[in-house]
């Protein structure tokens, strides 16, 4: 049994497909059928079955590939403790963050790090919080940053490790001159006139679909107002709801980070949330917790820890 040989049924498993594996894997079909073939017969039982839908695991094949994941995940360690041992003369860093995080805090570290590291390649992955999650549980990255529950009693996955790294406010968003802004007070220690939302529970709102984390804890603050918003439109885009706000088509609720890289306030007012609501999410990184973080990201993270200080 080698590495290799692990390997390749490791990517069959995944794949479900002969082909399809074979083209992952950068060599012929017949030669990783054969290779299948040779293993099949010293383990002496199918390691897989034809069904309509691709290739099934035998009983014998999850074993099997239950312990091929295992092996090549302690072998990838070994392999880059010996790059870490070579002093960082090359290397390899896999990020994950979401796409809007990447845009404000790429451009503040990645230039810093390339500049002490140049020999060291930086991979990222791009995507909502939710599938990063499932990207470190399946250790395909270092680490990742991701937005994380402020107000929800969400139990962490044993797999994963969260570093909490800064918070981040939600602020309400309307037409600049609504005049539910009458309303809103000055008050210390919040950087916009304070509007309880308390009052905008007959307002029209316009809030991003519920499959976004945005959307999760604005819901929640929802529920800790009590009210339930009357919502007239839901988008995939922050940048939509934004702009219809602006437009005057309702009132919108976005985190304080976004209006400040993203937003041109000229053309709306802005309130933040009194803080008895819990009107937050969090900046993590998370990363696997079993899983060994190369020499390489780890100097990546204590610049991404240094930048993120500031905003806590």
């Amino acid at each position: 049994m080698t590495d290799r040989e692990l390997l390749y049924i490791k990517t069959i498993a995944e794949e479900r497909n002969i082909s399809a594996a074979a083209k992952k894997l950068f060599m012929t079909q017949p030669a990783l059928s054969h290779c299948l073939g040779s293993l099949e017969q010293e383990t002496g039982t199918p390691l897989f079955v034809r069904t309509p839908k691709g290739l099934d695991m035998t009983f014998a094949g999850e074993c099997y590939y239950n312990m091929a994941v295992e092996i090549l995940d302690i072998y990838n360690d070994y392999q880059q403790k010996l790059v870490d041992i070579s002093q960082m003369r090359r290397g390899r860093v896999r990020i994950g963050i979401t796409r809007h995080l990447g845009a404000i805090i790429l451009p503040k570290t990645l230039p810093e790090f390339s500049q002490s590291y140049p020999n060291v390649e930086v991979q990222v992955r791009e995507a909502n919080s939710v599938d990063l999650e499932r990207e470190i549980i399946a250790r395909r990255l270092d680490f990742a940053l991701i937005h994380g529950f402020a107000i929800l009693d969400r139990q962490p996955s044993d797999n994963i490790e969260y570093q909490i790294l800064s918070r981040d406010d939600f602020c309400i968003i309307t037409k600049r001159g609504e005049p539910i802004g009458g309303k809103a007070v000055r008050m210390t220690g919040y950087p916009y006139p304070v509007l309880d939302p308390k009052y905008l529970e007959n307002e029209p709102f316009i809030l991003e679909t519920p499959s976004h984390r945005m959307r999760v804890v604005t819901d929640e603050i929802f529920k800790r107002v009590n009210i339930a918003p009357r919502i007239v439109m839901e988008t995939e885009l922050f940048e939509t709801t934004q702009r219809l706000a602006e437009a005057g088509y309702g009132v919108t609720v976005i985190n304080e980070r976004y209006i400040k890289e993203f937003i041109d306030v000229t053309n709306c007012d802005i309130y933040s949330i009194p803080k008895k609501y819990k009107p937050y999410w969090l900046i993590c990184m998370i990363r696997h917790a079993k899983g060994y973080m190369p020499v390489a990201s780890r100097e990546l993270l204590k610049i991404i820890e240094r930048v993120e200080a500031k905003k806590i």
